[in-house]
């Protein structure tokens, strides 16, 4: 039996907001209106808003500035036959507002081609004038649900508004599902039981028990969601779950696993092309530190892209992996430093594959020493050898005296 989790935060709500506009009055010598520019002159000044905690005055993000974030995971299947798709669709919104919200918006674009749609009625586009007049589009929901219980909703053309039955806060609760298949060839799992438990401070359980009908050989389903609340005084960290299986015929397994609580200030990016897995020695690190973290596959997720400038620190593994860090890595890793951030990169033969001038198979070659360049700036390193080099005499280094990570240290 195969068995792994899926974690999510449950669903908030999206908010729209409406600002007030200030009043205008006109000048007397000119008759051009306050609070707008003369558009007959590109050197007139600005009329910027004042700046506040979550926008500067230019319209950047200012120290306080958050944004909701939402994750789409879609399960379809097309019937060409008769042209429908059909899909389940789960939400997972991360409320990142510091306040509660107390509905939910969803797009519903398809619905521009429902027969009773305010875009078919217009019939102003050319994709509108196209359709046959028996097509049937738009979306048909068979049902909007929260925590397994359904939303009470209302539609307005391409738009559904879903009414929450009580506000979400920021954080309140995890979501779990676990998805099983069943690679026993002696016959169906009977009445398979999955509880859910922690002893974590944090953590209060709502409903950490599932029982699932027979599991045929080689079948896969997934569990109903267990679901979690958070203590609203909970500091960021990492809280362990255990999870354990077990049926009428005497199958028994226990797992366990982890899952950030808060805003985690790191994050681990595993790069080490699962040849080399040392990420467990980090794992337990900052775990025995209580350091809470955010964990990325560079294998699975590729480039962590636009998302590192949200922690504090980045703990960067490639270990013996090629390239170590490829063009995208560079190009994002950069960006972070240049914006304040910390990094913690480990690895061997970093410098030979970004610096060494004697090789065809590294980034040095491939990059034309774009590479070695990207080192000598934002790792504030010198390549002097490969040690392991045919001819080449062995190297010797000496940490600098008072660093806080190489005194003390001779290679």
């Amino acid at each position: 039996m195969r068995l792994s989790s899926r974690l999510t935060l449950s669903l908030g709500v999206c908010a729209v907001a409406a600002a007030a506009l200030p009043c205008v009055a006109k000048r007397a010598d000119s008759g051009r209106v306050q609070g707008t520019r003369d558009r007959d002159s590109i050197f007139s000044p600005l009329d910027l808003p004042a700046a506040s905690a979550w926008r500067l005055g230019s319209g950047a993000p200012g120290p306080e500035y958050w944004q909701q974030q939402v994750d789409y995971a879609i399960d379809a299947v097309l019937d060409a036959e008769t042209s429908r798709l059909e899909a389940e669709m789960r939400i997972t919104y991360h409320n990142n507002a510091p306040t509660s919200l107390g509905f939910l918006w969803i797009q519903l674009e398809q619905n521009l081609f429902r027969p009773d749609s305010d875009g078919t009625k217009s019939r102003t586009g050319g994709i509108m004038r196209a359709m046959r007049e028996d097509f049937q589009g738009g979306y048909d929901l068979s049902y909007i649900r929260m925590r397994g219980k359904d939303m009470p909703y209302q539609g307005y053309d391409t738009l559904a508004r879903g009414e929450l039955p009580r506000p979400i806060k920021p954080g309140e609760t995890i979501e779990c599902y676990a998805i099983l298949e069943n690679r026993f060839l002696g016959g169906a799992s009977s009445n398979l039981t999955l509880t859910l438990s922690t002893t974590d401070y944090a953590l209060t359980v709502v409903n950490g028990r599932t029982i699932i009908a027979p599991l045929q050989t080689f079948a896969t389903t997934i569990s109903t969601a267990f679901e979690f609340d958070i203590a609203p005084t909970a500091i960021a960290h990492r809280a362990v779950i255990a999870l354990d299986v077990s049926d009428d015929d005497g199958y028994q397994k226990s797992f366990s696993f982890s899952v950030p609580i808060g805003r985690a200030p790191i994050l681990l990016v595993d790069d080490d092309d699962s040849g080399n897995n040392v990420e467990g020695y980090y794992f337990k690190s900052l775990d025995s530190l209580g350091m809470a973290f955010e964990y990325w596959s560079h294998m699975e997720q590729h480039t962590p892209m636009g998302i590192m400038d949200r922690f504090s620190t980045v703990i960067w593994l490639c270990e013996w992996t090629f390239p170590s860090l490829d063009s995208a890595d560079r190009v994002e890793l950069g960006a972070y430093l240049d914006g304040g951030g910390k990094l913690f990169l480990s690895g061997q033969d970093i410098g030979w594959d970004l610096c060494d001038p004697n090789s065809e198979i590294n980034e040095y070659y491939d990059t034309g020493a774009e590479s070695k360049a990207w080192y000598e700036k934002y790792l504030h390193a010198t390549y002097l050898a490969d040690d392991a080099s045919p001819g080449v005499a062995p190297v010797s280094v000496t940490g600098v005296a008072g660093s806080p990570i190489g005194d003390g240290l001779a290679f």
